[in-house]
């Protein structure tokens, strides 16, 4: 197995190194080494950087800053250039496949399992794309899952747990609050629907404790002591369409990127004799469908039709009820909740494998997608989801190995098509979609050999913008 995991390390890293300087710089890019540029011209050392971050309380102005800091460290001892301010994001980036794989044997408690899940993690072209950049995708996906190792400890009773909980915690903090705080509400879901005892009120009171810590050491021309209360005011205030565009953009990410329906469709209907009731994979069969029909551009007139016709025939129906009735998006969240709602049932069974042990990275996705619908107000891209969809790919070495076990070629194939293409996600029948057809990580090594000049700007790496 440490075999294996060397020959997928030694294979990330012409994906991660090559070419690191030439590729087109994001926008946001640009204004992270711009700052950059302005703190390193100050002549700071390594101890007036800490002095600086400690002062500023881990903020660049209005910016959660330790991407920054490590930047200037990175153009103190290689001047200034694009290669040096994307290698940090670059050397954390090959320090998380390791990590990663520690993780996911440890939750999973199957080696092979745990490496098919880091394949999956160690050749996702979108998050190979992010974490290239002089950006904070790296850090976010490192703070996840050292975040998910300290809690681990912490219900298992380690010493170690306590300190790597509370540094973990801060370190995201400061990274990105406003992705550590979807992934907390992730982590405190599971801690209280799946623990008991002692162990839920250590990890709740260190939540507590260092959530608010934190909080008050926000800078305060940034956030406020009460910033909590103003983002569940503007949760209160935000338009429901709002969240449930949100819903829809989260599920598509995590169908997208990292968790194929598909797939989940699949591993039901090959370990039916084994572990599902014999009507679940029927179900779960014309609910994927559902998702996919709901999806599709081919449905627009259907539901404009279905608003015109309500419209004449029941003038007086509620505009609540109505605007529901005629959205699709409305039919997109049932299908994906009740799809959720029977992988659960399922994963949860007691069984080989430590199958309930599951329930962790599904808590966190669900959390995390909820936890973003309510809270923001705009679109939720790719990087932000990005240490919750790492995690998914656990759930996807689980299934499988599951195959596996049970139908060898056909796992095979499933590997390489998650590998290689979006074909599982059904991406080619989505609607606005500009590439209905990509070949994701060969795309990618293309990219990268031929020098093309588009930009490295993620929406969702199936939209690729134009300079």
């Amino acid at each position: 197995m440490h075999k294996a995991l060397l020959a997928i390390m030694a294979g990330s890293l012409p994906l991660l190194f090559y070419r690191l300087g030439d590729l087109a710089l994001d926008p946001d890019e640009g204004t992270i080494i711009r700052w950059a540029t302005t703190l390193y011209h100050s002549d700071p050392s390594i101890v007036d950087l800490i002095q600086h971050f400690v002062r500023d309380k881990g903020f660049y102005g209005v910016y959660p800053g330790l991407n920054i800091y490590l930047t200037v460290l990175s153009f103190r001892v290689f001047g200034i250039s694009t290669w040096a301010a994307r290698l940090p994001a670059v050397l954390i980036a090959v320090g998380t496949i390791p990590l990663f794989y520690r993780v996911a044997d440890r939750i999973l408690r199957n080696p092979t399992a745990a490496l098919f899940s880091t394949l999956t993690f160690a050749t996702s072209a979108p998050l190979l794309f992010l974490m290239r950049q002089c950006r904070y995708t790296s850090l976010t996906i490192c703070a996840t899952l050292w975040f998910v190792w300290a809690y681990l400890d912490l219900l298992e009773r380690k010493p170690s747990g306590l300190p790597q909980c509370i540094g973990a915690m801060v370190l995201f903090f400061y990274t990105s609050f406003y992705i550590f705080v979807p992934v907390a509400v992730g982590v405190t879901l599971h801690c209280l629907l799946c623990t008991r005892g002692r162990s839920r009120r250590m990890a709740l009171l260190v939540f507590v404790s260092v959530f608010l810590g934190v909080t008050l050491a926000v800078p305060s021309h940034r956030l406020s002591w009460h910033w909590p209360l103003d983002f569940l005011m503007g949760i209160w205030q935000s338009p429901p369409v709002t969240m449930l565009n949100n819903l829809r953009l989260c599920a598509n990410e995590i169908n997208l990127v990292g968790l194929p329906y598909a797939l989940v469709v699949v591993f039901l209907i090959v370990t039916r004799h084994a572990r599902s009731a014999a009507w679940l994979p029927w179900t779960a069969g014309l609910l994927w469908g559902g998702f996919v029909v709901t999806s599709s551009p081919f449905m627009t007139p259907v539901f404009e039709g279905g608003r015109v016709w309500l419209d004449q025939t029941w003038p007086g129906l509620s505009p609540w009820v109505f605007t529901r009735l005629a959205d699709p998006r409305s039919y997109f969240i049932v299908i994906v909740t009740v799809m959720v709602s029977l992988v659960l049932r399922e994963l949860w069974k007691p069984g080989p494998n430590a199958v309930h042990q599951l329930s962790l990275p599904i808590l966190i996705l669900i959390g995390t997608t909820v936890a973003f619908s309510l809270v923001f107000t705009r679109l939720v891209w790719t990087r932000y989801l990005a240490g919750t969809i790492t995690l998914s790919f656990i759930i996807v070495g689980f299934m499988l190995d599951e195959i596996r076990v049970r139908h060898r070629p056909l796992a095979i194939i499933l590997l390489l098509l998650i590998v290689t293409s979006n074909v599982l996600s059904a991406v080619p029948l989505l609607a606005a979609h500009p590439a209905p057809w990509q070949w994701k990580l060969p795309h990618w090594v293309s990219r990268l050999a031929s020098g093309d000049p588009c930009a490295d700007i993620v929406l969702n790496f199936w939209l690729l913008l134009p300079l």
